[in-house]
Parts: structure tokens; C-alpha cells; sequence
């Protein structure tokens, strides 16, 4: 195993499977941290369309596919690149980050117009392999995020492309209704991307209070200047 990988297998990794997981099954992340042990009669409701279900029960994701666990798509006779369904959470999660680190493989292999690997931090991998987790490899090469962004060195253009509420991957699979979910993934994706600069420019540039000094009370009538002459008011 390269050292990179090993790298990957305690950071990245790490940072992408706690974010993808929200991203993709918030109620069954939230679900397993509050059961001490798992019980095959513990139930929960994956979302809105979907009553309730055991927590490797089966859901229909947006996009219509037979699903389980954190947007694994189950194994059919239309889609042998699916999972076989596991029986325990462990087992369930072991098949998530084997999903994960082939994306994370992916990325780190990602390279400029150049040929050149491209540098990201462990926040920039995570994010994008949360994109491409959710897009597809094939997607994500053919795209002008990648193409016209990424791979010509213009970050500011790939964000756009690929995050962006309106141009951004936040279409159905048919490209032409606009879902509020990806609309809020693309932004969390986005927000991570930026996590690492945004935390330089904090402390480049820290955030300095400045105390406020009371004015003093200024008198308004004859009457309290005089009085406060004489030393009955007192400041």
C-alpha cells in the first residue's frame, strides 16, 4: 500500500465518511449514534416518501434507485455495479468506505492540463470526493468543472461550475429541474472546499473587538450643572 493511501485510510477518509454520510442519509447517521448496539427491530424513516424502516432496510433514493445504508444502490439484475446488502451496521459501513476510498483513489489521481497531479488539501479531497460520489467518476472528467476549471488551474471557475445554486451539478438526472438537496449538498461541498483558506485568512487577519468607551453623561438643564458644580451629582 502506497504511503499516500496510507495517508488517505486516516484522514481523508476520515473527513469523507463522516460528510458523505450526512449528506446521504442524515437520519440513519444520526439513527446508529443513538443506539448503543445495533437491534434488528430499531427502526427509522430515511426521509420524507419513505415510512419507517429497519436501519439496513432498503429506500428509494431522488434519483430513483433501490438503496440502503448511506446511498449505497443495492445489487439488481439492472445493476450488478450495486452491494449485496449487509446484515450488521459495521459490515454496512466497511462497504461505505470501500465505495469512498475508490473515489478518493480517483481523486488522487486527478491531474492538470499538464499531466501534473493536482494539489488539494485533505478538506478539497473530501469535498470533491463527496462530488463524485454523488455525480460519477465519468461525470466529473467530462465536465467544464473539471475541464475548464480544475485542470487548467482556475479555481474560482471550477466552484462555479461544480457549486454553483443555479449552473452547478443540482439538476435531476434529465438537467432540467433544479432539487433543493443538491442545491444544499453543492453549498456543503463548497463550504469544505473553502475550509482550509478560510481558516488562514482568520488568522491572517484575527478579528480585533474594540471596547467600547461609555460617554459620559452630559447635563441638560440649568439646574443639574449647578447641582453637579456643588458635588450633589456625582459622575
Amino acid at each position: 500500500m502506497s504511503e499516500q493511501r496510507i495517508k488517505d485510510l486516516g484522514t481523508v477518509l476520515d473527513k469523507a465518511f463522516t460528510f458523505i454520510a450526512k449528506q446521504e442519509n442524515q437520519a440513519l447517521y444520526d439513527a446508529i449514534l443513538s443506539f448503543k448496539r445495533y437491534d434488528e427491530n430499531s427502526m427509522y424513516k430515511p426521509n420524507a416518501n419513505t415510512p419507517l424502516i429497519p436501519l439496513l432496510g432498503e429506500y428509494v433514493d431522488p434519483s430513483g434507485n433501490r438503496t440502503y445504508g448511506f446511498g449505497l444502490e443495492v445489487r439488481t439484475a439492472n445493476n450488478m455495479g450495486g452491494v449485496i446488502p449487509a446484515k450488521t451496521v459495521p459490515e454496512m459501513e466497511l462497504q461505505f468506505k470501500e465505495r469512498i476510498q475508490k473515489d478518493i483513489d480517483f481523486v488522487n489521481k486527478l491531474t492538470d492540463s499538464k499531466g501534473k497531479r493536482l494539489n488539494l488539501d485533505d478538506n478539497q479531497k473530501a469535498s470533491l470526493t463527496s462530488l463524485v460520489y454523488n455525480i460519477g467518476q465519468t461525470g466529473f472528467l467530462k465536465s467544464k468543472a473539471y475541464k475548464e476549471g480544475l485542470a487548467v488551474g482556475d479555481i474560482e471557475r471550477f466552484k462555479k461550475e461544480a457549486f454553483d445554486s443555479k449552473i452547478g451539478f443540482v439538476k435531476d438526472k434529465k438537467g432540467g429541474t433544479i432539487l433543493d438537496g443538491l442545491v444544499n449538498r453543492r453549498q456543503a461541498e463548497l463550504q469544505l472546499f473553502e475550509l482550509a483558506e478560510r481558516e488562514r485568512q482568520e488568522e491572517t487577519n484575527p478579528i480585533v473587538e474594540t471596547p467600547q468607551i461609555e460617554k459620559e453623561k452630559l447635563p441638560v438643564t440649568r439646574s443639574e450643572i449647578f447641582a453637579r458644580r456643588a458635588g450633589l451629582i456625582k459622575n
